[in-house]
């Protein structure tokens, strides 16, 4: 398997988790919080494990390019990941179980915009990371 076939699994396995969120979120009132937290949790795990690979997989291979461009678009990509962390952690820290069951409705409006946010990154890491991605791979295999 190749780096970009393990990205686009990873999105495809993040997408999956965020669908599964969705449809518990589609219930008129809080669902079981088991069910709903083991959900967060999943999407957390999924989404902590593909930061890191970025950071310490993704952006090296990239970043052996040294084109401008190429810089460029890394360090726009890093600094919206740090931004998105934090919203992340604050929804977190925001959206416990308690404060989830008694605010269902702010719970799943908040909800909505984080994944909007997450969706959108994902939009945009295939669109202009997957070809530098698939570019750099193929600099590694003409070297081997």
């Amino acid at each position: 398997m190749t780096i970009l076939a393990d990205f686009e699994a990873e999105h495809r396995e993040i997408e999956n988790a965020v669908s599964m969120f969705l449809a518990l979120l589609a219930e008129a009132v809080p669902p079981d919080t088991h069910r709903l937290m083991s959900a967060r949790w999943r999407l957390t795990f999924l989404i902590s494990r593909h930061v890191s690979v970025e950071d310490t997989h993704l952006y090296p291979i990239i970043a052996a390019d040294m084109r401008v461009e190429v810089t460029d678009i890394i360090d726009r990509f890093t600094g919206q990941i740090g931004i998105f962390r934090q919203k992340f952690r604050a929804w977190q820290a925001k959206w416990d179980a308690e404060h989830m069951a008694a605010d269902w409705a702010g719970f799943r409006r908040d909800t909505f915009v984080l994944f909007g946010d997450l969706n959108e990154r994902i939009h945009e890491e295939e669109a202009l990371l997957f070809p530098l991605i698939e570019e750099a791979e193929r600099k590694l295999a003409a070297k081997a």
